[in-house]
């Protein structure tokens, strides 16, 4: 009988790690999930900021002065109207 009580509390004792280790490994692989994400997210960001269009328009921004007119950049800007 001492060995049914000392095999049963083994078996329960094993169920309950395993069922906290594979908890565990769910929160751990959410976690990574998630933060996979974010990294997608801001890649993408960065890949807007970097981006070649939004660079000319922050140069076009950044020329003003008295002498503006000999700037390529601010001639190149003209629209009609």
């Amino acid at each position: 009988m001492s060995t049914l009580k000392t095999c049963l509390k083994t078996g329960l004792l094993s169920s309950l790690i395993l069922t906290f280790t594979l908890n565990c490994f769910a929160s751990d692989a959410e976690r990574i999930t998630q933060l996979e994400k974010e990294v997608q997210e801001l890649k993408l960001r960065l890949s807007r900021l970097e981006s070649p269009q939004s660079s000319t328009s922050q140069q076009q921004r950044t020329i003003v002065s008295g002498e503006g007119w000999k700037s390529l950049v601010n001639w190149r800007s003209l629209k009609k109207v």
